[in-house]
């Protein structure tokens, strides 16, 4: 749990930024260890977080460890977020 540390240098400091290598290293509610993976990125795309993505929270995947470990490819990367080419013309 993060968030209590978050409360406490916020009291003193201006944080202008959270970066993380996974959702809980920005906040405690993506922790939620009954959440799936497909669940834990609707939370992360719901209205109430929408405007802090990319606008001082951030994450730069770790590629070698995370709570993908033990989902399925399907779970991690849905098959309907798979980048197709544009037709040629």
């Amino acid at each position: 749990a993060k968030d209590g540390r978050r409360y406490a240098i916020s009291e003193n400091y201006c944080v202008i930024a959270l970066v993380g290598d996974q959702l809980g290293d920005i906040a405690d509610i993506f922790n939620d260890k009954s959440l799936s993976p497909a669940a834990r990125r609707d939370l992360a795309a719901a209205p109430a977080f929408e405007g802090a993505w990319d606008n001082g929270w951030f994450i730069l995947p770790n590629p070698t460890y995370g709570p993908f470990e033990g989902s399925s490819m399907e779970d991690v990367f849905p098959p309907e977020t798979y980048w197709a080419p544009a037709a040629e013309k």
